[in-house]
């Protein structure tokens, strides 16, 4: 068995939507859901996970109501869900922390891993002002317009492959 773990810090908004944009929205959005998850972006994502192998890790805000447990979530999990199982993928565990003090979040979940070499890369579109540079180097940081691009996945790939 492997001693190495990827992983994937996966923000929802600006990531697999893009602002401004109607792409192809799928399934019915609860009320709860502002934007909508574009299949184009999780069609991409899912290249990054064949490439990769990498688990991933939920640090949206998206990650409120977001329980291993399916029977404790709450409704908008069955929206995102239903979206990226169609691509096989699914949201492995998520970050304990406020979604302003992400790159904290990040380095505690990163210490569950203690005998174990990780790989890791960030998908957001935003820097938090708790961003370091040792979390920095792992960022492919989209642009919200856009979404999560091809090139993106190119510089994920090369940092989780490296």
């Amino acid at each position: 068995m492997s001693n190495l773990v990827k992983l994937i810090f996966l923000d929802i908004d600006g990531v697999l939507n893009a602002f401004g944009s109607y792409g192809t929205r799928t399934g019915t959005l609860p009320k709860s859901v502002i934007m909508g998850i574009e299949e184009e972006k999780v069609q991409i994502l899912s290249k990054l996970i064949k490439e990769t192998d990498a688990l991933l890790i939920l640090t949206s805000s998206w990650k409120v109501g977001w329980e291993k447990d399916k029977v404790k979530r709450t409704k908008h999990f069955d929206y995102l869900e239903e979206i990226l199982a169609k691509y096989n993928l699914y949201i492995t565990d998520k970050t304990d922390d406020l979604s302003f003090n992400r790159g904290h979040g990040i380095k505690k979940y990163l210490k569950k891993f203690k005998n174990k070499e990780i790989k890791y890369v960030i998908l957001d579109d935003d820097i938090f002002s708790d961003y370091d540079n040792s979390l920095l180097k792992h960022l492919v940081k989209t642009d919200n317009k856009l979404g999560l691009t091809d090139e993106d996945v190119q510089k994920a790939i090369s940092i989780l492959n490296a």
